[in-house]
């Protein structure tokens, strides 16, 4: 039975370490109304941290270059501690900022008092020159708006919550605009990254745990949590990779 047990446990280590990290899915959602719709790709947490966490990057680009969305979002995480790989990961992202347009937001990872406490960037400013050399807008308590098609899309990043760079005018992001579809971009869970049998995701960092991922209504509003692209310690179990797709 020990051995059994000890078989099973060696099993699930070199799954979560070896097999799941790299088993990137698109999931697909549909909340169109009407023939005015747009596809948003959603892309997150790319922790490139090294060659193999980039080639990781490089599988989510080749799948939306195939699938040709209308704009792209990507949730901050780029990097764990500092930035590495620069010119190789700059051409991949330059790459989907040749696809759609493609904006970024910071993660706690990014820079700010939470990363700099741990031997990263003080500030964004290195995360947003790297980004804007891949011709990728990088917004951190902005709005911008944009036209794609017949649609009038207003877009607003907020500043992570961890790096004391979450400061929203409250009368930008949520006044409403009858003509506008608003989007709101923030991050991070990876869906719990360690989804456990009976335990759940006791290591995902948010406090609200109704939603971890996945696409939630809260009253009128959608929100959609991705599990993003890469990962901490090389682990994922039960919390696969993933680039979703929504068409509002």
């Amino acid at each position: 039975m020990l051995g059994t047990m000890a078989a099973i446990g060696l099993a699930c280590v070199f799954y979560a370490k070896y097999v799941e990290p790299d088993w990137l899915r698109v999931t697909e959602y549909d909340l169109a109304s009407d023939s005015t719709a747009i596809t948003i790709a959603h892309l997150s947490d790319f922790h490139v941290v090294d060659q193999k966490s980039l080639d990781r990057v490089r599988k989510a680009v080749e799948i939306l270059r195939r699938r040709k969305p209308d704009l792209i979002a990507i949730t901050g995480d780029f990097f764990t501690e500092h930035l590495v790989l620069e010119s190789e990961f700059g051409d991949l992202l330059a790459v989907l900022a040749s696809l759609a347009p493609t904006y970024a937001i910071g993660g706690n990872h990014d820079g700010g008092f939470w990363a700099w406490r741990r031997g990263g960037y003080q500030t964004t400013a290195e995360l947003a020159a790297f980004l804007k050399r891949s011709h990728i807008r990088f917004l951190e308590n902005e709005l911008d708006t944009l036209t794609i098609g017949s649609r009038r899309i207003q877009l607003y990043g907020a500043g992570d919550l961890w790096a004391g760079l979450c400061l929203p005018a409250s009368d930008t992001v949520f006044t409403p605009d009858a003509n506008s579809t608003r989007i709101l971009l923030a991050g991070h869970t990876h869906a719990g990254q360690l989804s456990l049998p009976l335990l759940g995701a006791p290591f995902v960092p948010v406090e609200d745990k109704r939603c971890i991922h996945g696409l939630c209504r809260e009253g009128a509003r959608w929100m959609e949590v991705t599990s993003g692209i890469g990962n901490l310690h090389g682990l994922r179990f039960n919390a696969r990779p993933e680039i979703v797709l929504i068409r509002i």
